[in-house]
Parts: C-alpha cells; structure tokens; sequence
C-alpha cells in the first residue's frame, strides 16, 4: 500500500509553484483535473496490468508495466519492442521530476541563506549523484528508493498539514488580539 501511494507524491510541488501564480484562486480547477487525470491514467494502467497478468503474477515482478508493455504486439508492424516508446517516455518524466524537485531543494536554500540558485543547483547535483551512486545493485537502489519514497510521502503530508495548523492557530490569535482591540476602544 505505501509503496503505491508513492506513486502519486509529488502533489506538494503546486503548494510551492501556487505562491508564483498570479492568480492561484483560478489556478484551483486547472489543478484538479490535472491531478483526476493523473489518478484516472493511473487506475487504468493499474487494471490493464492486473487484467493482462493476474494479481499473482504482478506481486512477484519488480516493474510489472513494464513486463505489459512488453506483451504488445501489432502484426506486420515496423518495430516490435514497443516498451523502448515506454522507456523513452518514462525518461521524460524521471528528467522533468529530477530538475521540478531540483529547483525546488535550490529556491528553498536560496530562501533560508540567500545563496544564488544557479550556484545552490551546482551544489546539489554532485551530492545527487553521489547518492544515486550508494547503491551497489537492485535491491539496494529499490531499498533506497523505498526509503526516499516513504521520506517524501512523510514530508509531503506532515509539512503541509503543520503549516495549515500554525496558520490556523496564528489566525484565531490574530482575530482574538483584533477583537479586544476592538472592546477597549
């Protein structure tokens, strides 16, 4: 269960990229049918496989979409292994999701210490790839992946929901501090 749910973090970059918008109140419904239509892409991915395969069979493979992909055929076809488009686009995705969480590790330093971003990002990226050279073989990245997965599941919920708490709090304190200015007058 966990381990799927990390599939759909990430949502907490539109908490950063919100406070850039012009106008973030029109920006509601636009973001949430990006996110219905990435949750509905996701579902049905999740039910071709488990109907291609059966649930037995998808609970032993490491990347059971990949092994779907694989079984897709069109005859007389100029390719035949499709799941070199499916790479190809997952590569994509691992780019545009690396540099979006790239940026954001940079703007955030930049706004604690003032640093330059371009020269935080330069930082960032050797100490990236020194992690991403820890592991030695697949289970070892799969466990560090486990690991950063559920870290960013963690953050991604107790961040935001600490932050709603504080504003609340320092709301109703705000409104108590205006309301007996308001009786002493």
């Amino acid at each position: 269960m966990l381990s799927t749910s990390q599939a759909f973090s990430g949502f907490e970059i539109i908490l950063f990229l919100l406070a850039y918008t012009r106008h973030a109140k029109k920006a509601f419904w636009p973001l949430l049918a990006g996110m219905a239509l990435v949750t509905i892409i996701y579902m049905i991915i999740v039910i071709m496989v488990i109907g291609s395969l059966t649930l037995e069979e998808v609970k032993t493979l490491t990347w059971p979409t990949m092994e779907f992909v694989k079984q897709i055929e069109f005859p007389g076809a100029f390719f035949e292994h499709f799941e070199i488009f499916f790479i190809s686009i997952w590569i994509l995705n691992m780019f545009t999701t690396f540099f979006i969480n790239l940026y954001l590790a940079s703007l955030g330093i930049h706004l604690l210490f003032g640093w330059k971003k371009k020269r935080v990002m330069l930082l960032l990226i050797p100490v990236m790839y020194g992690i991403a050279l820890y592991p030695e073989d697949l289970n070892e990245a799969l466990g560090l992946g486990l690991i950063i997965g559920n870290a960013s599941l963690l953050t991604s919920l107790l961040i935001p929901l600490s932050l709603l708490l504080l504003a609340v709090l320092l709301r109703k304190r705000q409104d108590q501090q205006n309301g007996s200015g308001v009786e002493k007058a």
